[in-house]
């Protein structure tokens, strides 16, 4: 079994760091050690960059199969949905048979808002929600005050893989 991703990385650092700790080396002897640990390291890191795209490529097909399934399910509870209209207009009263019972029913009561401008205030719902883009430029232009509210965080490191 071969090494981890950070074992090699270990094991070039820990080499790297001896290397230039000795102060009578010359670069081209450094670059020569180091030579096979960088290449074990580079391979090792093409390698894991392979797997990620194996890994976006296979999430990516699982999203469009999703995203079809979804359209499909749509589709098929529009029509559902369009057959119990259909049903409910024709419907001449209770109607069964071994396997099914059909009953009418009234609709149920909802809301139509015909003027949304003239309602009470007290039927509205407020959200109070941050508006991050405001938040950032006032964290950069007045550090000090703002730090007191809110904080830039930098995310975790990243890379890019094509």
């Amino acid at each position: 079994m071969g090494l981890s991703l950070y074992e090699i990385s270990d094991q070039y650092k820990t080499v790297l760091n001896d290397l230039e700790s000795m102060e009578d080396l010359d670069r081209q002897v450094i670059d020569d050690t180091l030579e096979p640990f960088k290449e074990d390291l580079e391979n090792k890191c093409l390698a894991v960059a392979a797997y990620i795209k194996n890994l976006d490529a296979e999430a990516k097909a699982i999203k469009e199969a999703e995203n079809n399934l979804k359209a499909r399910r749509i589709s098929l509870e529009s029509k559902a949905k369009s057959f119990k209209g259909y049903l409910a207009a024709n419907l001449p009263g209770k109607l069964s048979d071994n396997q099914t019972v059909i009953s009418p029913r009234k609709g149920s009561e909802r809301v139509v808002i015909t003027n949304l401008e003239l309602l009470p205030e007290d039927f509205f719902k407020v959200e109070k929600k941050p508006i991050l883009t405001d938040i950032k430029k006032w964290l950069k232009d007045d550090p000090e005050i703002a730090g007191k509210y809110a904080k830039i965080e930098i995310g975790d490191p990243t890379v890019t893989i094509k």
